[in-house]
Order: C-alpha cells, then structure tokens, then sequence
C-alpha cells in the first residue's frame, strides 16, 4: 500500500526540496525574460563597480578623476562606479541585491507584460534619480561624492513604490476592493509585508535609514529617493505618465541572451540538473 507524505518524513522533505526547486526555477526564469531591463541595469551596476574598484587599485587618481564635484562635472555619471574603499563597494553590493530581490518578489505575481513594463522602468529611473541627486549636490557642495549609493536609494524607492502600488484597491464600489483582496490575499500580504517593515524602520531611526555618519552623502541619498518615490507613484497613478513610460518599453526587444535563455537560463538549468534524482511528481 502506497505511503503518504505524512507516513514517510522523507518523502515529505523530497517533495519540499523539489517545489523550492520548482519555486527557484521559476524565479530565475523570470529575471532573465520578464525581469530582464532590471537585471540588465543591477549586473551593469555591480560588474561595472567591481571592475571600477579594481582599476581604482591600479590608479588610485581615477577616484578624483572621476568623482562627482565641480571640478569634475562628468562625475554624476562616473561616480556611480567609484568606491572609497572594500567595505564602502560591499555595503552597496548588498543593499542593490536585497532591493533587486524584493522588486522581483513583490511583482512577482503580477502579468508578465506589467512585470516587463516596471521592470523598464525601474532600469532608466534609478540612473536618472541618481544622477539628478549628483547634480544638486555639486551646485550646493563643494565636497567630492562618489560611489553607488544613491542609485542603491533610488532602486529602494522604487521597489517600495510598487509595493505601495501593489496593496492599493482600483475597484470602483466596495464589492470589488472586497474581491480584490480575497482574490490577491498572498501579494497584499506580502507587499504590505515589505513596504511597513521599510516604513517602521524610517520612522523609528530615520539617520540609519539615509545611512547618516561623517563623510557620508545623505543629501544624494535622500534626493535620489525621493525622485524616484514621487515618479513611481506617478507610474502607477497617473495614466498618461504610465502610458508614456510604457511606450518606451515597447520599442525595446528581448536581447540575444534573453530570447535564448527565454525558457530555461544557464543557472537554472545548472540548479535543476543537480535535483533530477528527486521524483517530482506526488506519490499516489
């Protein structure tokens, strides 16, 4: 007589492994088809940083030469890939992968042309936000700025905006704000989840929140943020502004590697080749 899950503990961890199995699959599926405009713009970030930091070892004047200051105006582009040291590079590393993550987490339940659309969006807003806060603050500041940070803000804004977006109701009457609820329970939860625990933290201890100590620029932090707050709500609430935005979006086509890895990417194929021993259909 056949055993259930409940009779046989392994064959219950069995089954667990190969739905996180399936569950990692599907994600890494998604940020190299849907997700991709997002990963494209976090990997450019991170690789450029890394690639930067190295040759910064090298040639140690490339941090004055390409920091963001009066004297070096093109550095509210450059200074994105500039890092004061290890730890400095490390902390923004982390902080865009964590931001990275809870932006595809939290869509991740919505259509695919959606997740496409604020994907896009999400790729070109957090360079402009950034690059805006830069150029503020040389007009104010005399002080040199650099490094990653401000792009790091504006990707938490907009992750957080959509999260925001994500438990707003758009029925017309209280029957469909009820039906949307019951019928999104899981993503409500979730987004509402991610967006208090950002919100507590800003409200108990706003210094730690911008990352306040010396020699730290919270003014592009905060600048960075708030542009890329307000213009993704604006995304989400203002039709024509979405319309505009989205069209851009439409011009764009997969790249190479996403249309080949459109049904299985490199990584996942690795992960899934390694599961294969698991039985992945149910016992009966």
């Amino acid at each position: 007589m056949p055993k259930n899950s409940e009779d046989d503990p392994s064959q219950g961890h069995r089954l667990s492994i190969v739905r996180l199995a399936a569950y990692v699959r599907n994600f890494l599926k998604l940020i190299s088809t849907d997700y991709w405009p997002a990963t494209f713009a976090f990997s450019i970030i991170v690789l450029g940083s890394v690639i930067m930091f190295l040759l910064e070892l090298l040639f140690p004047i490339l941090s004055q030469l390409l920091a963001a200051s009066r004297s070096t105006p093109w550095g509210v582009v450059t200074s994105i890939f500039i890092h004061a040291s290890f730890l400095h590079l490390g902390e923004n590393i982390i902080a865009l992968s964590v931001y990275f993550f809870l932006f595809t987490t939290t869509n991740f339940r919505l259509q695919g042309n959606e997740r496409r659309f604020r994907a896009f969006f999400l790729s070109w807003n957090i360079f402009l936000s950034a690059i805006l806060a830069d150029v503020l603050y040389i007009v104010l500041s005399p002080v040199p700025s650099l490094g990653a940070s401000g792009v790091a803000y504006a990707f938490e804004a907009v992750m957080l905006g959509f999260a925001l977006a994500n438990l707003m109701p758009f029925g017309a009457n209280a029957r469909e704000v009820k039906q949307h609820y019951r019928q999104n329970r899981k993503r409500v939860v979730y987004n509402f989840l991610v967006f208090a625990a950002f919100f507590i933290w800003l409200l108990v201890s706003p210094s730690q929140f911008v990352s306040a100590a010396p020699g730290i620029n919270i003014f592009a932090h905060g600048i960075a943020f708030i542009l890329s707050l307000i213009s993704t709500l604006l995304y989400v609430l203002v039709p024509p502004f979405k319309r505009w935005a989205d069209e851009l979006s439409t011009h764009r086509k997969y790249p190479k590697w996403a249309v080949r890895f459109k049904s299985h990417s490199l990584c996942e194929a690795a992960f899934i080749s390694r599961l294969q021993f698991f039985n992945p259909t149910p016992p009966q």
